[in-house]
């Protein structure tokens, strides 16, 4: 025998094993996909790392952190060890890859598109999340923040009596 060859060789990066006097690598398991171990020698499957938040991996055997990836733009993830990332709920998206929570579109913004934007001037959005902008009311206009419609610092017809009609050629 070639017992002067011989050595015990720890189990490679991404695997783990707890088996006591294993004869070859077959022992050596992969680490879930959703984890990966930079280290070798892991011997317990707790002994890999979990993918973190906003991050995911589906393959076994990750022996790095940047086997993890990032969930795209519009998904999000919440929780550690994870497959894949969830689409963020109508209205809402995030503002970079890699994220754990969704984000709704502020007051005058409207989502369209994966992204969040200004409604035009003269339009409006008074909720979060808002996927369109609305008109105003007659009579009134939308606030520069179009988070709002109020009334316009000129006279409008709507503030005429039945008997009456904005003239504009006359001062009030």
């Amino acid at each position: 025998a070639n017992s002067d060859k011989s050595k015990c060789t720890l189990c490679p990066k991404g695997t783990w094993s707890n088996t006591i006097g294993a004869h070859n690598v077959s022992v050596c398991q992969n680490c879930s996909a959703g984890f990966y171990s930079s280290a070798e020698g892991v011997a317990d499957a707790s002994g890999c790392n979990a993918c973190a938040p906003g991050k995911f991996s589906k393959d076994h055997g990750n022996i790095d952190a940047d086997k993890c990836l990032d969930c795209p733009t519009g998904y999000f993830q919440r929780q550690e060890a994870q497959t894949n990332c969830t689409v963020c709920p109508e209205g809402a998206t995030t503002d970079k890859n890699g994220s754990s929570e969704c984000i709704r579109c502020d007051l005058g913004r409207f989502f369209a598109n994966g992204t969040c934007h200004d409604c035009d001037p003269g339009r409006f959005t008074d909720a979060r999340g808002s996927t369109q902008c609305g008109v105003c009311p007659a009579g009134k206009i939308a606030n520069n923040q179009s988070t709002a419609c109020e009334n316009p610092s000129w006279i409008t017809a709507d503030q005429c009596n039945d008997e009456q009609y904005l003239d504009p050629l006359k001062d009030s």
